[in-house]
């Protein structure tokens, strides 16, 4: 937890800008942890002037809440921050959620939450990144759709379906490899990489096509040529095993 709690800290410290933070949200909070006994974080409240310091600060409180015992407390919390709509508590809120209690369905459904409907993008694929590792299947249905949503940001779908990675299940497959056709280059590109990792046999021969034809660029990552690629071989890498196995 303390390399945990370091890494977030670090993180806010680059990557938050925001210092008009609302004082209220945080307010609230402390007094949610107090009437559930958590008194060993009372003493934030001497925090006078609410900004980037403070936003850290609030992580160390909800952290300390998800180790203890009072997760009603600490979900109440959560609710309180990420309902504020400022950008660094959300995160803040998100990060002690993953903190001391990954993989809960109450834990994912607020991941969920946020990923589907969050003010920011950014924001947003954190949400969907934590979602991942959460190992909770029950939000694989919720993936899918956000994925073929072409509604949505194509930073969020490919965030999805980079998310529907950690997930073998038929639904996730099925959506995965019918998304490799995509109008989207930085959706198609996260499809590869999912069906690389689950190194879908089935998805080879289309895998093939982009490999050799597909031009686009994902903005941040690069080519879906070399992400097509890099996916067939780690399938490749998997068959040799299985024969490797068999014999």
């Amino acid at each position: 937890m303390e390399n945990f709690s370091y890494r977030m800290r670090k993180w806010l410290e680059t990557s938050f800008h925001d210092t008009s933070i609302a004082e209220q949200p945080i307010r609230t909070s402390l007094e949610v942890l107090k009437q559930n006994g958590c008194v060993s974080f009372i003493h934030t409240e001497r925090l006078v002037k609410f900004g980037n310091h403070d936003v850290i600060n609030a992580i160390c409180v909800l952290m300390g809440a998800s180790e203890s015992r009072f997760p009603a407390a600490l979900y109440k919390v959560i609710d309180i921050i990420l309902q504020s709509n400022v950008e660094g508590l959300v995160v803040a809120g998100l990060a002690a959620l993953q903190g001391g209690y990954r993989g809960e369905w109450d834990t994912v459904r607020r991941l969920l939450r946020v990923a589907e409907t969050g003010m920011n993008v950014y924001v947003r694929c954190y949400a969907l990144s934590e979602i991942a590792s959460s190992g909770n299947q029950r939000c694989v249905g919720r993936l899918c759709k956000l994925l073929s949503d072409k509604n949505q940001d194509d930073l969020i779908r490919g965030a999805a379906a980079e998310a529907l990675a950690s997930f073998r299940i038929t639904t996730a497959l099925t959506t995965l490899r019918s998304a490799l056709s995509d109008e989207s280059a930085e959706v198609r590109f996260w499809v590869c990489y999912s069906l690389g990792q689950q190194q879908d046999e089935d998805s080879l021969p289309e895998l093939l096509w982009h490999a050799q034809n597909d031009l686009g660029l994902s903005n941040k990552w690069g080519p879906v040529q070399k992400e097509a690629e890099l996916a067939m071989k780690y399938i490749m890498q998997g068959l040799a095993v299985d024969d490797t196995n068999d014999q």
